[in-house]
């Protein structure tokens, strides 16, 4: 490969060294691939989408994909077939569904666009993601834990012109959440430029935006770092400054836990002449403190190394760090593999699961109800090495209920569910939440705690005793229907409800209905 040259770099994480490989081609055709993104999916398959002008040639460009399953590239798949199309992002979505974010030019001005991946359905018909009369380009994205989508995007106010030498670009984010888009929103709002976004999430369930800030005119953007912690959004932070022009930041958390920066160097070696090499920083404390940075490519000065991207592989273990260069002619997507993320120690709680998620106080013993819910957790470890896993939960609303801990062995890769059992005789009617944590694992790094601690909400509902119909309060239909059965048993079997025989004595008595008329009103 011309002009390319294997640079190992070393470094000393928690548990292993890592090291980098040759630069790999991932796809090289006779067209330009840029601006490339990857996805590791839940199902173990990669996706990589990227800005080509294969198909169409010269500014004609569209959106193509290919997968890695099982160590085996697909062939390239092409997501448009017309008008103008620029950039890439993915993110699957808690139950499976891939999206795929780009650029695209439907009249006067570029708008995000997105397709829903869902197998073996195919993609959806294109959505539009932004409204603007400016230009909207260079989209990421990346979910949460707890499920919602970030989506960041560059808007430039192309409408400059004249003496204007600095057109207007700032980033804007909207969040997809239980199926419905929120409002766009303004990150940044200062005199520079701010563009070219990276997202990642971590296992802290922190958003984490870098991007590249500074003048136009000047050539010289330093790539900044801002945190969102679910309340605010923290102070702008510069990570990377050189007399350079960093560009193209991408942000990412690999299996240990430890968070790596990449970013494209514009590096200026003989007058206006430039060419632009890879580089990276890592933090082991989720970006509290960050490494120096390191050198990932050493071409020469007519080889490209730009526009990273940063992905780990659960095929491999290991991190690919796709990218843009062009060691022949066009630029083609190459690859940075690094050694394997391993061995690690990575255990979290994935759900839990209630016996029932319709309760009465104490249980109801005319249907058959007790008054003991389960409570099964399922823990996984994400590691490489069997585990003795320690859990316990706390079921809670205006009180708190703690459950005895538990202990069970959980091997790599696998789930082992664990039950807890509690009796509900005191609970008042209510929705409970439950707060679910699995202890440190020996090895364990802190970043990778950051997951153990899981709250699930509304999993149980504790209703009043004398709410027939279950809908959480006792109402005048729920009485109608006492007084209906009253004096009747189960041997007339079209006047017997068993949910209204509270005391379980056989028959719909004065009792029974005093119950409910005490309850009546009661919401849970």
């Amino acid at each position: 490969m011309a002009g390319l040259v294997f640079l190992p770099l070393v470094f000393h994480p928690v548990t292993a060294t890592t090291l980098w490989g040759s630069p790999t081609a991932i796809e090289n055709n006779a067209g330009i691939n840029i601006l490339n993104a990857g996805l590791q999916a839940s199902n173990g398959t990669m996706w990589l989408a990227w800005q080509t002008n294969r198909y169409r040639g010269d500014s004609q460009y569209d959106i193509s994909y290919k997968t890695y399953t099982n160590g085996v590239w697909s062939t390239v798949s092409r997501l448009t077939t017309g008008g103008i199309n620029a950039g890439a992002a993915l993110a699957q979505l808690s139950n499976g569904t891939i999206l795929l974010f780009w650029a695209y030019k439907p009249a006067a001005s570029y708008l995000i666009y997105y397709k829903m991946y869902n197998s073996p359905g195919g993609w959806s018909n294109p959505l539009q993601a932004s409204s603007t009369s400016l230009n909207d380009t260079n989209p990421s994205a990346a979910v949460g834990r707890d499920g919602t989508l970030w989506l960041v995007w560059t808007r430039n106010n192309s409408t400059c012109s004249g003496s204007c030498t600095d057109p207007a670009k700032q980033l804007y984010y909207k969040t997809l959440k239980a199926g419905v888009w929120s409002t766009e929103t303004k990150l940044t709002s200062d005199t520079n430029q701010n563009w070219g976004s990276g997202i990642t999430v971590g296992k802290d369930n922190i958003v984490r935006v870098v991007w590249s800030k500074g003048l136009g005119s000047l050539e010289n953007y330093q790539v900044y770092y801002r945190t969102y912690n679910g309340a605010g959004w923290s102070a702008e932070t510069k990570v990377v400054a050189s007399t350079d022009s960093d560009e193209h930041a991408a942000i990412m958390q690999d299996r240990n836990g430890t968070m790596w920066l990449f970013w494209s160097r514009k590096h200026y070696y003989s007058g206006l002449s430039f060419y632009y090499l890879l580089y990276s920083k890592y933090s082991y404390n989720s970006g509290t403190t960050w490494s120096a940075e390191i050198q990932m490519t050493n071409t020469s000065t007519s080889v490209d190394s730009m526009q990273p991207y940063g992905v780990q592989s659960t095929y491999n273990k290991s991190i690919w760090l796709f990218y843009t260069t062009n060691p022949v002619s066009n630029e083609d997507i190459y690859a940075l593999i690094s050694s394997p993320i391993q061995p690690i120690h990575d255990v979290t709680i994935t759900s839990v699961t209630p016996s029932t998620q319709i309760e009465y106080p104490g249980g109801l013993a005319s249907i058959g109800q007790s008054a003991i819910v389960s409570f099964t957790a399922t823990i996984l470890n994400r590691g490489d090495q069997s585990e003795i896993v320690t859990a316990a939960l706390t079921v809670y609303n205006s009180s708190s209920y703690n459950s005895v801990t538990k202990q069970n062995l959980a091997v790599p890769g696998g789930t082992v569910n664990l039950s807890f059992s509690m009796n509900t005789t005191n609970w008042k009617p209510a929705w409970y939440s439950v707060a679910a944590y699995v202890s440190p694992v020996p090895g364990e790094t802190v970043p990778n705690q950051a997951d153990n601690n899981v709250t699930f909400t509304r999993v149980t509902h504790v209703i009043p005793l004398g709410d027939i119909d279950q809908d959480g309060s006792v109402t005048i239909i729920d009485v109608a229907v006492f007084f209906y059965d009253f004096g009747f048993t189960p041997a007339t079997p079209s006047r017997w409800d068993p949910h209204c025989d509270i005391n379980n004595n056989g028959i719909i008595d004065i009792i029974d209905v005093s119950i409910a008329a005490r309850a009546f009103g009661t919401k849970s």
